[in-house]
């Protein structure tokens, strides 16, 4: 709950100026659920390719003017081993750090894992 509270909040803040001023209109962008993974299909699940849309949903929002994107979270599916888990998370905060603007919100990820720049 308080992860939605906090998106309205960002969400109502930033269209808002001050009183003297009209609000200005702006754009952001919503990204959610992604579930990369590399690993295996399972049923209609197809981890692999969600790295690739995930690029394609960058490289469209990238050619739009956003005020900032929210990441509503399972960016990742885990994995079978922290290891594991944590080089899909890097992988893919790879990918999205290549969106613009850097303005982010992430309401949910994964808390076994840390939220790091992703390795080298």
């Amino acid at each position: 709950m308080r992860n939605i509270l906090a998106v309205v909040w960002l969400v109502f803040t930033a269209g808002c100026s001050t009183l003297s001023h009209e609000p200005k209109p702006f754009s952001f962008g919503v990204i959610s659920d992604i579930q990369w993974g590399d690993r295996e299909s399972s049923g209609n699940r197809n981890y692999r390719e969600s790295l690739v849309k995930l690029t394609e949903c960058v490289n469209q929002l990238n050619r739009t003017n956003l005020a900032f994107t929210i990441q509503l979270g399972d960016l990742i599916n885990g994995q079978t081993t922290k290891k594991k888990t944590q080089a899909d998370l890097d992988r893919a905060v790879e990918e999205y750090n290549k969106l613009v603007p850097q303005e982010k919100l992430w309401v949910d990820f994964d808390k076994e894992v840390s939220m790091r720049q992703p390795s080298s």
